[in-house]
C-alpha cells in the first residue's frame, strides 16, 4: 500500500506537470513587455500616443504597440504627469496617475494594421492579464479589455469590451498587491474570436497617485480539461491504492 502511494503521487504530480506545461506552451503571448522600452508622459487629457513598429512578432502580438497616455487637466501652477513606461530589462509595464487628479491609458495592439488572428488556434478561450503591483484601496475607475473583429462580408468590424475593475478592486483591497485577472472570450457579445482585428487594455479615470504594473497580457486555453484530467488520474491512484498487496510497503521504488 505504501508503495503505490508513493509511486501514485510521484505519478500524478509528474502528470499534473506535463498538463500543466501543455496549458503554458499553448498560450499565446500579447505583450511581455520584452521588448519596445519607452516613456510615456502627460498632463491632460489630449495626452501623449506613442506608436511603436517593427518589435518581434513574438510579443508584442503582431510586433506593433500603441501605448496612450492622458490625465484629467490641472488647476494647479506645477501639476504632476500621468506616466505609462515599458521596462524592457524588469519586462513590465508601469502605469502611474497624476498625483493630483485621475489619470488615462491604453495599450492597444492591432491599431497600424489588423492582426487579422485565430485567438482560439491553439484554444485559447480567455484572456489573462499577470499584475505585480496594484495600488492600495482602489475603488474607483474603468477598467476593460476591448476586442474589434471583422463583421459580416461588406459590413462593419464588430466590437465590444469587458470590465475587469472588480477583479482589479479585489487585488488592490487584498493582503497581497499582484495577482491574476481572467476574462473569458464567453463574457463577450457578438464577437468571433477566429478574426480579432484589435485588442486593447483600458484605463480612465485612474485614481489620484495610484499605481498600476503589468507582467504579462496573454491567452489561454481553458484549464478545467487538464484538471478533469488530473482528478480522474487522482481517483484511479486511490483505487489502485486499496487494491495494492499488503507486502507491497516492503517493495523498492526507484524515481
Amino acid at each position: 500500500m505504501k508503495c503505490w502511494n508513493t509511486v501514485g503521487m510521484v505519478a500524478v504530480a509528474a502528470m499534473g506537470c506535463l498538463m500543466w506545461a501543455s496549458v503554458v506552451s499553448a498560450a499565446v503571448i500579447i505583450d511581455d513587455f520584452s521588448a519596445g522600452a519607452v516613456t510615456v508622459t502627460a498632463l491632460d487629457l489630449t495626452g501623449n500616443t506613442v506608436t511603436q513598429t517593427g518589435l518581434p512578432t513574438t510579443s508584442p502580438i503582431g510586433g506593433t504597440r500603441q501605448i496612450y497616455v492622458g490625465a484629467l487637466a490641472s488647476s494647479t501652477g506645477s501639476p504632476s504627469e500621468a506616466s505609462g513606461a515599458v521596462e524592457t530589462i524588469k519586462q513590465r509595464f508601469n502605469f502611474r496617475a497624476p498625483d493630483d487628479r485621475f489619470g488615462y491609458f491604453q495599450l492597444t495592439y492591432g491599431s497600424t494594421a489588423p492582426l487579422n488572428m485565430d485567438l482560439t488556434a491553439n484554444g485559447g478561450d480567455r484572456f489573462v492579464i499577470d499584475l505585480l503591483d496594484v495600488s492600495d484601496f482602489f475603488v474607483r475607475g474603468i477598467y476593460e479589455i476591448n476586442v474589434v473583429t471583422e463583421g459580416l462580408p461588406g459590413g462593419l468590424p464588430r466590437t465590444d469590451s469587458v470590465s475587469f475593475a472588480q477583479q482589479l478592486f479585489a487585488l488592490s483591497g487584498g493582503p497581497d498587491s499582484f495577482g491574476r485577472i481572467v476574462i473569458p472570450f464567453d463574457q463577450f457579445m457578438d464577437i468571433d474570436f477566429t478574426r480579432v482585428r484589435e485588442i486593447s487594455i483600458i484605463g480612465a479615470r485612474v485614481e489620484t497617485g495610484g499605481a498600476i504594473s503589468f507582467d504579462s497580457i496573454s491567452i489561454i486555453p481553458e484549464p478545467a480539461s487538464a484538471l478533469l484530467l488530473l482528478s480522474a488520474a487522482g481517483l484511479l491512484a486511490g483505487k489502485r491504492n486499496r487494491r495494492s498487496p499488503a507486502g507491497c510497503a516492503n517493495r523498492s521504488v526507484a524515481v
